[in-house]
């Protein structure tokens, strides 16, 4: 939920709410939270927003009945929780949100969690795309996209059965659509067995051609 003017004012307030689950192999993870949120603009083409973020997560032995020796060796089961508050700053110069022809948008977030709960490490994540139409007559848009994150414990483990880095396999860094397209979620990356557990740090680059597919009316919006 959004209210794009706040009281009146030029500041959009929300939240959301969430609960998914993974199923992983040995262990299934559960996690519930919400976010609180306010946008604030700071000049036309730029914005910024603050939040607070609690999430619960739940690592669940899928063995029935349970038998800790076959737990993975970097999963603490049990349930944890994760208090931070995070800002974002955007850049925005998209001729279009709907249909991007031209302009640049980019966003970086620093997440902090320590706010209480069990969690302590601090996340950088930064991404941008370039828009630049190559040709009006076909219909051709060219996309460059980069992005970065890295996040770094900034207190003692939680619990000797984390990552090496004393953070829980459930904040690393998993490879997804946003990261690399055509691969599905978690579908690369670091492994422990048959489990990608994540990582601290990632880089990623793509450059995209845009274009209506053949036959189909531009009217429909589907695109190559």
């Amino acid at each position: 939920f959004t209210e794009p003017y706040f009281l009146g004012y030029r500041i959009a307030a929300g939240f959301d709410l969430f609960k998914n689950s993974n199923n992983y192999t040995g262990y299934d993870l559960e996690r519930t939270g919400g976010t609180v949120r306010f946008g604030l603009p700071i000049s036309d083409r730029l914005s910024s927003q603050i939040a607070y973020n609690f999430v619960q997560d739940e690592y669940v032995d899928d063995d029935v009945p349970p038998i800790a020796a076959n737990d993975p060796a970097y999963i603490r089961m049990g349930t944890w929780l994760k208090s931070s508050v995070s800002g974002t700053l955007v850049w925005d110069s998209i001729d279009n949100r709907n249909d991007p022809r031209e302009g640049i948008f980019a966003r970086f977030t620093g997440e902090f969690a320590g706010v209480g709960g069990d969690a302590r490490w601090f996340k950088a994540t930064a991404k941008g795309s370039y828009y630049q139409t190559i040709s009006e007559d076909l219909n051709l848009i060219g996309i460059v996209s980069v992005g970065a994150g890295h996040i770094k414990a900034t207190g003692n483990p939680i619990d000797p059965k984390t990552s090496p880095d004393g953070i829980l396999v459930g904040d690393l860094f998993k490879a997804n659509s946003e990261i690399v397209r055509g691969f599905k979620s978690s579908g690369f990356g670091p492994t422990v067995g048959a489990d990608f557990i994540g990582g601290t740090t990632y880089l990623n680059a793509s450059a995209e051609m845009q274009f209506p597919m053949p036959v189909l009316p531009e009217s429909i919006g589907i695109k190559g």
